[in-house]
């Protein structure tokens, strides 16, 4: 059984050491109540190992480090986009189904019109996509057709 600490304790030890720690704790008591014990907001802690490269396994109830797949590994889709001639040959986007695993992330600033993120949107909502997936499908989709 682990034995709860302070947070001034918590702070002076390691990262490795802190992890293990929550970890022990997570096997009988939620982050919750972790954070009540230690007199923290409930954030704190998934805030600091997230930043420090660490993820929470939902089904081993753990933090574990993040390690790198490529993404040829990570990214796995269940129909490409095929497109599709339309009356004046231009091709038209057909929207896949979803990935099964989310790959890296990068964020990049987008600035549209607001008629066109509007109909970005009812096209996600549509599809039941994110925004952010879609435009992801959409630079796939141009990317590999205008090598």
């Amino acid at each position: 059984m682990t034995i709860p600490i302070t947070k001034l304790m918590f702070d002076e030890l390691t990262l490795d050491k802190q992890v293990n720690y929550i970890n022990d704790m997570l096997l009988t008591t939620s982050m919750r109540a972790i954070s009540i014990a230690m007199d923290i907001h409930k954030n704190t802690i998934p805030s600091l190992f997230t930043k420090a490269g660490y993820s929470y396994d939902k089904i081993n109830k753990q933090y574990i480090k993040n390690t790198e797949v490529a993404i040829s590994q990570d990214k796995e889709i269940v129909n490409k986009p095929i497109p599709h001639s339309s009356q004046d040959h231009r091709p038209v986007f057909n929207i896949p189904t979803k990935t099964k695993i989310k790959i890296v992330n990068k964020a990049f600033n987008v600035v549209m019109r607001e008629s066109l993120a509007n109909e970005l949107d009812q096209l996600a909502k549509k599809k039941n996509y994110s925004r952010n997936e879609i435009i992801n499908i959409m630079c796939e989709y141009c990317l590999s057709n205008m090598n």
